[in-house]
C-alpha cells in the first residue's frame, strides 16, 4: 500500500513525481491546475479551435498520466513541461492532419476568458494584436510553434525536444520569425501613416 506524503506546493514537476516513484501520493491533481490554462492556450495556438483544444489537453493530460503511473516516465532525462507539451503537440498535429484545420484567427471563436490565467495568454486575446496573429499564421510549423513555445518560456534546448528539433533550427526559425513579423508590422505600419496623410490631404 502505497503511503500518503504531504506535497509542498513549491515542489519541482519533477518531484511530485519522484515522491510517487519512491511509494508517496502521486499528486497529479496539482500538475494538472499548474498547466491546464497553458496547455489549452498552446493546443489553441495550433488548432485554433477551442472545443477541439479542449478534448486534445484531455488527451494529452491522460496519456501523460497513464505514462508516468505505469513507472514510464525517466526522472534522469526528461522533464515533466517538455514531456507535456511534447505530447500535446503531437496530438495538435494529428488533429490538424485528420480535421484538414489550420486558420490563426477566424473572427468566430475565443477562448473564454476564464479559462485564462496568464499575461501571455490574456496579450494573444487583445484585439489589437490581431495583425500579428494573422502574420504568425503565415509562418511555416517549425518557426510558428518555435515562437510561441519561446513566448511561453521555453529554453531553446527543451523546444528542440518538443518539436523534435536541432537546437540551431529551433534559434534559426525563431530569429526568422521575429524578423518577419517585425517586418510585417513596420510596412503595416508606414502603410496606415500612408493611408492617414491622404485622408488629410484630401480634407
Amino acid at each position: 500500500m502505497k503511503y500518503f506524503m504531504f506535497i509542498k506546493s513549491n515542489c519541482s514537476d519533477e518531484k511530485i513525481i519522484k515522491i510517487y516513484y519512491d511509494g508517496g501520493h502521486f499528486d497529479f491533481e496539482h500538475l494538472y491546475k499548474k498547466y491546464y490554462p497553458r496547455i489549452l492556450h498552446f493546443c489553441y495556438t495550433m488548432t485554433f479551435n477551442f472545443h477541439d483544444s479542449q478534448n486534445i489537453v484531455q488527451e494529452a493530460m491522460y496519456n501523460t498520466y497513464n505514462y508516468i503511473y505505469e513507472g514510464n516516465f525517466d526522472l534522469r532525462i526528461s522533464k515533466f513541461r517538455t514531456f507535456l507539451y511534447k505530447v500535446a503537440k503531437n496530438k495538435c498535429i494529428d488533429h490538424n492532419k485528420s480535421a484538414k484545420v489550420y486558420h490563426l484567427f477566424d473572427g468566430k471563436e475565443s477562448i473564454p476568458s476564464q479559462e485564462i490565467s496568464t499575461v501571455e495568454e490574456k496579450v494573444f486575446l487583445n484585439s489589437s494584436l490581431r495583425f500579428v496573429q494573422s502574420q504568425i499564421d503565415q509562418l511555416n510549423d517549425n518557426q510558428k510553434n518555435a515562437l510561441i513555445l519561446r513566448v511561453n518560456d521555453f529554453t531553446y534546448s527543451e523546444i528542440s525536444q518538443i518539436l523534435e528539433i536541432p537546437p540551431c533550427i529551433v534559434k534559426t526559425a525563431i530569429h526568422r520569425a521575429r524578423l518577419k513579423i517585425r517586418n510585417a508590422y513596420f510596412r503595416e505600419k508606414n502603410n496606415v501613416s500612408d493611408l492617414n496623410r491622404s485622408m488629410d490631404y484630401e480634407m
